[in-house]
């Protein structure tokens, strides 16, 4: 999918999806204060290879909470000591905010993040190393989270890989304000789609949409779960690309710039009737929403 830029704030993008330092994962490291398991009740049910968790880590929490909470109507429980946020939407945990300092990471620029399920952390983090990936934290044990590893795939694109203690959230539809699927950006989509089918375990294939257009599928045990696509936008350098589902871009688009938010591509409409933008919070983290054509 080709998006229609905001040439604008296209510089604002760029920056955004620079290779930010492992500071990350110092401020995801939020302390003794646990933070919230990822499903609402024990799953015990592991499934490598779905993007099981997002983690947004900005230089100004309050800021960022407000917003979700203003445009998607998250609710943000913060920690006693205002190191991070716990979300939830119609009582589902939906992600974690994290705080960090400025200093940390060069320009104070926002990220999400997401988190890959995977059986043994260890191992995957020697798989990394060895498909010629880099490791920025070694694995750790986060309290009432799990284990997890903070990486980067070959070309530079970084995510966590993550065994969560109670399990995986099970697979089922995603609505409205919450997260829908997770694309890579990448130069070249075949290259890379072998550095994850050997570290996580995927199969690839292409898949065709209506128009005609190709997409590299990555998936395990039969389920899709998630899409590897050349960068779409001049500047940026390889990075995970997180969907949130909404019911109406307009409306979403008009609260979210009212609360501070950019849009920087997009929006455009697919053959299958679906529309999505990138957006950026107000702290600078990037992500796309996707009204699907089955919610208009």
């Amino acid at each position: 999918m080709k998006y229609t830029v905001n040439h604008r704030l296209g510089f604002a993008l760029a920056a955004c999806f620079y290779l930010l330092v492992p500071a990350f994962a110092a401020a995801a490291a939020t302390g003794p204060e646990p933070v919230a398991p990822i499903t609402d009740q024990p799953t015990q049910d592991w499934k490598p290879g779905k993007v099981v968790w997002m983690d947004l880590v900005t230089g100004d929490l309050r800021r960022a909470g407000a917003f979700y909470q203003a445009v998607f109507g998250w609710n943000i429980a913060y920690s006693k000591d205002g190191t991070f946020a716990d979300v939830r939407y119609e009582n589902q945990p939906v992600a974690t905010l994290s705080q960090y300092e400025d200093d940390q990471v060069p320009d104070g620029q926002a990220r999400w993040l997401v988190s890959i399920s995977v059986d043994d952390v260890k191992m995957a983090v020697e798989l990394v190393s060895a498909a010629g990936g880099k490791v920025l934290e070694w694995p750790v044990e986060l309290a009432g989270r799990g284990r997890y590893a903070l990486v980067e795939d070959s070309r530079g694109a970084m995510f966590m890989l993550l065994h969560a203690t109670e399990g995986d959230p099970p697979d089922e539809p995603s609505s409205s304000n919450q997260w829908l699927w997770a694309e890579l950006w990448t130069e070249n989509p075949a290259e890379d789609a072998a550095f994850y089918e050997r570290v996580i375990g995927y199969s690839s294939s292409i898949v065709k949409d209506n128009s005609g257009d190709e997409i590299l599928v990555l998936g395990r045990d039969q389920l899709a779960r998630s899409s590897v696509v050349p960068i779409q936008l001049e500047g940026v350098k390889p990075n995970w690309l997180p969907y949130l589902r909404i019911a109406d871009m307009e409306a979403t688009v008009r609260v979210l710039e009212k609360s501070g938010g950019q849009v920087l591509a997009g929006p455009m409409t697919d053959s299958e009737g679906s529309t999505v933008a990138v957006v950026a919070d107000p702290t600078g983290g990037v992500f796309a929403i996707q009204q699907r054509g089955e919610l208009k």
